[in-house]
């Protein structure tokens, strides 16, 4: 007879080690807004972290980056704040990028907004660039905006209907370099914003 061949399926688990620590990270509300803090105990090889942010916790997107500490066996607190959260469910994501570009996720955390917590209009950009303001409006149904330079004069009158959500842009051509007011006038409410124009 000839030889006998045995097959065998090995298993092998392999431990990677992560390049972090993380010790805790929460999301709670401020003032309007996402305020984020999370810490690690040690870090090796890390660059910076990715803040993700979602509304329905599947489809994310990036809110913004925190510089990371690299290398380092102390605890370390990071925060971050989220300006401009929608009304409902908000989730958080962290995803750290080592320097190698390698990206690791943590679990995602939420925290619920109230359309009443929330200010009416947002800057998505503050400074503004070209004379284009872009806003997100966290109110739904018709809301007024002026806009003032500091003299007091009227440049700009704006009525709009909006629902809760949705993103508005203004354009002001004659507008030169300064420091601007934006007034809104919501729901027999009035808000009073300084916007800078570069």
């Amino acid at each position: 007879a000839g030889p006998v061949i045995s097959q065998a399926t090995i298993n092998l688990n392999v431990l990677v080690a992560l390049p972090i620590t993380l010790t805790n990270f929460e999301v709670s509300k401020k003032d309007g807004s996402a305020l984020l803090k999370w810490s690690t105990s040690s870090e090796s090889n890390t660059q910076n972290f990715e803040v993700e942010h979602s509304t329905d916790g599947i489809h994310f997107s990036t809110a913004g980056y925190v510089a990371a500490q690299g290398n380092s066996n102390t605890f370390k607190y990071y925060t971050f704040v989220h300006q401009s959260p929608l009304p409902g469910q908000n989730y958080y994501r962290l995803k750290l990028i080592d320097r190698d570009g390698k990206a690791t996720l943590f679990p995602v955390r939420a925290v619920q907004f109230d359309a009443g917590m929330l200010q009416p209009v947002i800057f998505l950009q503050n400074p503004v660039m070209n004379n284009n303001i872009q806003l997100q409006v966290n109110t739904t149904g018709l809301i007024q905006l002026k806009i003032y330079n500091l003299q007091g004069q009227k440049l700009l009158t704006k009525n709009i209907r909006t629902a809760a959500g949705s993103r508005s842009f203004i354009n002001l051509p004659q507008a030169t370099p300064g420091i601007y007011i934006l007034e809104v006038n919501s729901n027999q409410q009035r808000f009073t914003y300084k916007l800078l124009l570069q």
